[in-house]
């Protein structure tokens, strides 16, 4: 895997500009695991797609994360710091297609929810969403085939997939220092990542913008040129 470019970057935000976020993410992910089929890329475990969407943001943008948020009880603005680089290194290399588990007294054979099992559920309300995924993650109670007839407890159930697949609820703790309250913040990668790209292909377009203007080149040739030697020519641009 290797970082964005400034025409990586342009060319991820245009394939992405006009998809709903879990379509974002699986075009991160085609520039992340390339060499994978994409309908592999659909079924990849979600803490797995996520591992490999911060790989990609270190790499481009680096480990360091700034999270900012407000206090849900007195709404002070706050800042948090993260290093990507702890949570890639948290996580298993690979997950397993299926595993088993006893929960309520039952044997479960339960597999880790994809993107495709997400997008498959977008259209439900978030409750109805969240039980019919935790539905489509078993595949056998007691050596049985699943026939949707056990519900096991929901909060038993998340505990055990987020121990095996660990990305797939990430958050973040925060502390207000003017309340004391405490609580924790999801870190949702890929919509962080695209509004960091988001940023920096707007950015990179102006400064196409106002290079060709002033000296007639091509946008390959301007993305071609060190961020120092575009940052030199447009201050001669602008003087």
């Amino acid at each position: 895997m290797r970082g964005l470019d400034a025409r990586d970057v342009i060319a991820l935000y245009e394939t992405g500009a006009h998809c709903g976020l879990l379509k974002r993410g699986m075009v991160m992910l085609n520039w992340a695991l390339p060499e994978m089929d994409e309908s592999q890329r659909w079924q990849l475990p979600v803490g797995m797609r996520d591992r490999s969407i911060m790989q990609l943001r270190a790499l481009t943008f680096g480990s360091n994360l700034v999270v900012r948020c407000s206090c849900p009880q007195c709404d002070l603005e706050l800042e948090g710091q993260f290093d990507l680089s702890e949570a890639i290194k948290s996580a298993p290399d690979e997950v397993p297609s299926e595993f088993e588990v006893s929960i309520d007294g039952h044997t479960a054979s339960l597999r880790c929810p994809s993107t495709q099992d997400l997008l498959a559920l977008a259209v439900l309300p978030i409750d109805q969403a969240a039980t019919e995924l935790l539905a489509r993650c078993i595949v056998a109670v007691d050596d049985e085939p699943h026939e949707g007839d056990y519900k096991p407890d929901r909060s038993a159930m998340a505990r055990k997939l987020s121990e095996i697949d660990p990305l797939m609820n990430l958050g973040l703790t925060f502390h207000c220092d003017a309340c004391e309250s405490e609580w924790e913040e999801p870190l949702e990668i890929i919509d962080f990542f695209w509004q960091e790209l988001e940023a920096v292909a707007q950015r990179l377009l102006a400064e196409v913008h106002a290079l060709a203007s002033a000296y007639g080149w091509s946008e390959s040739q301007i993305l071609s040129l060190s961020p120092i030697r575009r940052e030199l020519y447009l201050n001669m641009v602008t003087a």
